[in-house]
């Protein structure tokens, strides 16, 4: 059965390759994970987990937790293509994604960014502490190349490494990404969908009533994208989440909350951070943009 297999697959993750692994849905965990960034889960959780939530996705957390592990999240499918050519899946972990590709490195010291993400160009990330990724065998993601993981000194500057072997646009000055307007707050186009619906889970995990987190969730939407999804859609990003919620796939006294925000690290790069804390002055900053 798929479900046995997934539960099988998170195992052979957690105690082949030392991964904190925890049960996802539309990348939103069935579980608190603040622990499992800081240890790994034993197998008894794990087979709790996915006993509990047999349909689940493999999560797998990032950062030191998980041996220093960072994955280079390309969302674009012609730039995957270009470092696939340029044969990226000889030198490390690569996983196939349903909009490109994971590529997977480890760093040799403790993960250099505290960051969920730090923004490389247009739809690539680096994604570090605090985040998470899915991974096979999750309904769309598959290995393109079990390889060792490259262990690199530093990520983020391997990462820029081969983004420019294939002519991916990269940060350039003031710490501003070519074709960004500078000084702006940004959810980018590849990953509204992502962003919006795992804001709208922490609106709902707060407590907020629905038409509460519609209203917000169209402000964010409207003020802090970079082309506003149609209204269409944020209805069903909130009717998503409260099907779930009643269908038992939220826990509705497990808080986890995310701010996201947009700052510029000491390195000059675009950083896109996302923290476990009320998102009351996410909210305000958005609010002030009125």
């Amino acid at each position: 059965m798929i479900e046995n297999c997934m539960v099988e697959k998170a195992i052979e993750h957690l105690e082949k390759r030392q991964w904190s692994v925890i049960p996802v849905n539309c990348k939103i965990a069935f579980v608190s994970w603040t622990l499992y960034q800081k240890q790994l889960p034993t197998v008894c959780d794990v087979r709790s987990w996915w006993a509990a939530h047999p349909t689940a996705n493999i999560g797998i957390v990032l950062g030191k937790v998980s041996g220093n592990l960072v994955a280079i999240d390309v969302d674009d499918a012609d730039l995957a293509q270009r470092l696939i050519t340029s044969g990226v899946c000889e030198l490390t972990t690569v996983v196939k994604t349903p909009r490109g590709i994971h590529v997977y490195l480890r760093e040799t010291d403790a993960v250099s960014s505290t960051s969920i993400q730090t923004t490389l160009g247009p739809n690539v990330d680096l994604k570090a502490n605090g985040s998470y990724v899915v991974a096979p065998p999750s309904p769309g993601y598959s290995f393109l190349s079990e390889k060792p993981v490259l262990v690199v000194h530093d990520a983020t500057e391997k990462a820029k490494e081969l983004l420019a072997q294939v002519g991916a646009s990269l940060p350039v000055g003031n710490g501003e990404l070519a074709g960004r307007k500078p000084g702006t707050n940004h959810i980018r186009i590849g990953e509204r969908d992502v962003r919006l619906t795992s804001i709208c889970g922490t609106l709902h995990n707060r407590g907020k009533s629905t038409e509460d987190t519609l209203k917000d969730l169209r402000l964010i939407n409207t003020k802090m994208t970079e082309e506003p999804l149609d209204d269409c859609q944020i209805s069903k990003i909130v009717a998503s989440i409260n099907n779930r919620s009643n269908e038992g796939g939220l826990n509705p006294n497990h808080i986890v909350t995310q701010q996201i925000k947009l700052r510029t690290s000491n390195s000059g790069m675009g950083l896109l951070s996302i923290q476990e804390t009320a998102p009351s002055a996410y909210l305000a900053s958005v609010r002030n943009l009125i």
